[in-house]
């Protein structure tokens, strides 16, 4: 990629000693491509470091601006990605005058799209994706930008997911934890909902049980009656059970006939 856009080829490789650039497969490919390589001393940064003082730059400003949001440690290559994003849309003395986008590509970047890492981003649903009753818009934790397309990258916290998007609005003063704490609040709601109907579900069938013990019981009680050869006068006059109701009496005597 680098040689189709800058036109010129790569001679010389300078790296340290990791496993993914000292691998067999690795070594064949610049071996092919008429690379050749240069190893640091193990143990020894100071050998290349310009490259080594760089990542330390990145890694630092990349922990700062997801510290500054309280955004999880998950996000920590979207964070490398978005301050490696920045520094080449930067001013730099490398490269008096214009930024490293700039030299490389020869226009000047356009930096208006630019929205602070890690706060919170609205993102439009389109209608195909939602019914006429949804939100139209969904509360999301923004987290870089595309390299592929022109659009944001945020992260939806419900459904654990990242998001490609360019009808965004943000809102730069709220925290990747106001996300989260709706998310917690919904899950609690919806928690409790479940709780407040299983109870009423248990309930119900307490009352069906207690109600089909008693149906059994007064059962049980007007089959002594007639055993003991009581009419349905006697039955009445001695009202063998006050909690049952005249529909039931006349239902038994009617199962008795």
């Amino acid at each position: 990629m680098v040689e189709n856009e800058s036109g010129y080829r790569i001679q010389t490789l300078r790296s340290d000693n990791g496993g993914e650039l000292i691998s067999n497969e690795f070594k064949e490919f610049c071996k092919k491509n008429g690379i050749r390589r240069q190893l640091t001393t193990p143990y020894t940064p100071q050998q290349n470091g310009l490259v080594e003082r760089k990542n330390r730059t990145v890694m630092e400003m990349a922990r700062c601006i997801r510290n500054s949001k309280n955004l999880a440690e998950e996000f920590w290559v979207e964070a490398v990605n978005t301050i490696v994003y920045l520094l080449n849309r930067s001013p730099t003395k490398e490269v008096y005058g214009i930024t490293p986008e700039e030299a490389w590509t020869g226009e000047k970047p356009n930096i208006d799209h630019l929205h602070i890492f890690g706060c919170v981003a609205y993102a439009h649903v389109p209608n195909e994706k939602r019914s006429k009753l949804e939100d139209k818009s969904v509360k999301c934790t923004h987290i870089g930008y595309s390299e592929v397309s022109k659009a944001y990258k945020i992260f939806d916290q419900k459904k654990r997911k990242i998001i490609l998007s360019k009808d965004v609005v943000f809102d730069e003063e709220k925290l990747y934890e106001d996300v989260i704490n709706d998310v917690v609040e919904q899950r609690k709601m919806n928690i409790s909902q479940s709780i407040d109907k299983g109870k009423e579900i248990e309930i119900q069938s307490i009352l069906v049980a207690e109600e089909a013990e008693s149906s059994n019981s007064r059962q049980q009680k007007f089959s002594k009656w007639v055993q003991r050869g009581h009419n349905q006068k006697d039955m009445l006059d001695t009202n063998f059970d006050r909690r049952m109701t005249r529909q039931q009496i006349r239902v038994n005597f009617i199962l008795m006939t």
